[in-house]
Order: structure tokens, then sequence, then C-alpha cells
């Protein structure tokens, strides 16, 4: 806190405090017309208390100004290490001025050091009970932050590997060019009027990436996912611009789109969210399944249930209208390889259904 900050605190503590009324007493008795005296005394001490809580107001960009103004030494300094050519007039250049011309708090997030933080949390199961890891990225410039939490992502971002009977294939949990895109807009496009930041949370299943803001002000669903939209911090989106972290506005949303469909998008009044799906967990619940289903009815023969057959006979003998999630959770297997190997038994006449989904199995051979 600078000393005129200090000054103004102490000014706002002494307005609160009934020091004032005394000092005003005596200078009242002391001088002829007590009650003008009082009454000018009082007006021009609430228009003291005005001024100094107005001088601590925060009014992103022309939105909001910070009560913590970076200076403009460090600004330059850490702007022109990222690459930037900044001359004497870059505050104004890039915007980071209010009309006062105090630093807005577009140059906050930028600064060196503030209170902005973005989450990246991991989660063991599918829900938000089991919490294994919480990661915080920032209190530095929102740039910086923007780079660790990219960092941190490629790190989860693992890759996994299968044979198919013509060649190896890999595939990561995540398609790396959706992910980048999806992280910069949420983090660019996030509005920063309520100090909300973006947040990342990793689940065994999926990717959830939340920015506050909702759907951008003026554009439709409809053109939204099109492509059409405006910033909703213009200043943030030039300097990201400036730094190639960014292209073209309306290029990340199609990048996105060519992966994961729109229903992946959950639009609120306040927050926008977009899902992830693990791609390794789908590719891996069709691999489990024709190997676990076909290869293993081939290797145990006409008639002749595999060992792990024969588990999903015993779980049917002790519940036969257990469902197909539930054999999956007591077999520690996928619901395809379930599957594959129920149409294995049922193709063997070992079992059959009877009814629909509210049915129930039955075993037409003794086992």
């Amino acid at each position: 806190m600078n000393r005129k900050q200090v000054s103004l605190s102490r000014l706002r503590i002494f307005l609160l405090s009934d020091q004032w009324v005394r000092c005003l007493s005596i200078a009242s008795s002391r001088t002829p017309g007590n009650e003008k005296t009082l009454a000018i005394g009082c007006l021009f001490l609430w228009f003291c208390f005005f001024w100094a809580n107005k001088r601590n107001e925060r009014p992103c960009g022309s939105r909001i100004a910070s009560s913590m103004h970076p200076e403009k030494s460090t600004q330059k300094s850490k702007l022109s290490a990222i690459r930037l050519n900044l001359n004497d007039k870059f505050t104004a250049n890039l915007e980071l001025l209010t009309s006062n011309g105090q630093f807005n708090y577009v140059a906050y997030l930028m600064a060196d050091s503030n209170g902005a933080s973005i989450k990246v949390a991991k989660y063991a199961g599918l829900d938000r009970i089991d919490l294994i890891e919480n990661n915080e990225y920032g209190y530095c410039s929102l740039i910086k932050a923007s780079k660790q939490v990219l960092e941190k992502l490629a790190l989860e971002n693992k890759t996994a590997a299968h044979i198919t009977p013509k060649q190896r294939v890999e595939q990561r949990l995540w398609d790396p060019i959706a992910l980048r895109e999806a992280v910069i807009n949420a983090i660019v496009h996030n509005d920063y009027t309520q100090e909300l930041t973006p947040s990342f949370e990793i689940f065994a299943d999926r990717l959830e990436i939340t920015s506050a803001g909702g759907q951008f002000a003026g554009v439709n669903k409809k053109n939204f996912f099109k492509g059409y939209s405006t910033p909703v911090n213009r200043e943030i989106m030039r300097i990201y611009k400036d730094l190639d972290m960014v292209e073209q506005l309306g290029s990340g949303l199609p990048r996105i789109l060519a992966s994961y469909p729109q229903r992946n998008f959950d639009f609120s009044n306040s927050f926008l969210r977009v899902t992830f799906q693990s791609q390794l967990e789908s590719r891996s619940g069709s691999i489990g399944g024709s190997i676990g289903g076909s290869i293993g009815g081939s290797i145990g023969g006409p008639n002749t249930p595999t060992p792990r057959q024969q588990e999903i006979i015993n779980l049917i003998k002790q519940d036969n209208k257990i469902s197909y999630r539930a054999m999956a959770q007591q077999l520690s297997i996928n619901e395809s390889a379930i599957k594959k190997h129920l149409n294995t038994l049922k193709q063997q006449n070992i079992i059959e259904r009877v009814g629909g989904t509210r049915g129930y199995w039955r075993l037409t051979i003794k086992q």
C-alpha cells in the first residue's frame, strides 16, 4: 500500500470514529454561530468521507480499475520480456489505463504480482468427492499463469498405445489442438468483472473447463457455434494476439468442434462449461469388448465359458436382474466387454434375456 492509500485509509478510520464529532463540538463552542459552524463542518466531513471512498473504488479494461496499481516500469519490463516492442506510450496503446489515467484491471492482471489465481483440480473418480490434487496458478502475470496451466494439462494429457492388425496406434486423453484452444478461450473470454477466474477440473473420464460470464453478449447459440463472437476482454485479446497466443477472432471454436460435439458445451447465465470426454476411455471400451468377448469366446470354445464368462454367470445366479454397469463394476472391466461376453453366452445358448430393460437373465444350461 502506497503513501496516498495509507493517508486515505487513516482518513476513513477517523471519519468512521466519533473523534470528528468531538473536534466539531470544540470548534463550534469557541466560535460564534455555533449551529451554522456545526452544519458546515458536518457537510465538509461528509464530502471528505465520500471522496475517500470514491478514491478506493475499483471501476477489466474500461470496466474495473484496481486499487492495486502496478508500477509502469514493472509492466514494461514484464511485457518486454515476452517479445512485445514497447515504447513510452505502451500503456495507452494497449489500453491499460482508465479515463483518469490510472491503471485498469487488465493492467492489474498483467502485473508480476496480483491476487488472481487459476485453479487446476484433479479428482480420483467421476465426481468432486475425492480430490487428489489441487494446484493454483497465478498471483503473477495472467500470461505466465496461462502458460503454466497449458503445461500442467499437457502433462496430464497422457498418451496410450494399442496394437491393431496393421499398425501401432497412439492417442492422447484429449485432442491437443482442441485442448489448447479451449484453455486460451476460457482465459481470454472470462468475465473478470466479478474477480472470478476460469477453473480446470480433471476427472477419471473427462476434463471440465469452466469460465465466468456465460454466453457472449449479443450472440445466440447458433451464431456462437458458427464462430461469431464479440471479445469479452478486447484489451486481453489484443495482448494475447500480439504474443501469438491467439489467432483471428472466431478461429478457436471450429478447432474445438472438429474433435468434440456441440452437446459438450453447457451454457448458463453466469458460466460457460465445455467438457472433453477421455478418448482413451471410449477406445479402451471397444478394445476391451472385442478382446474380452470375441477372442475370449473363441478361446473357450463352443459352449465352454471362459473364466471371465463364468464369473458373469455366477453374478446372474446371484441376481438375475443385474445390470451391465453393476457387472462391470464388480468385475472391474468395461461395460462394452460385459456386453461382448453376454452376446457370446447368448450365442452359445447358455443364457437368454427375458423382457427388455426391465427384464431378467435366465440360464438355459445348468451350470
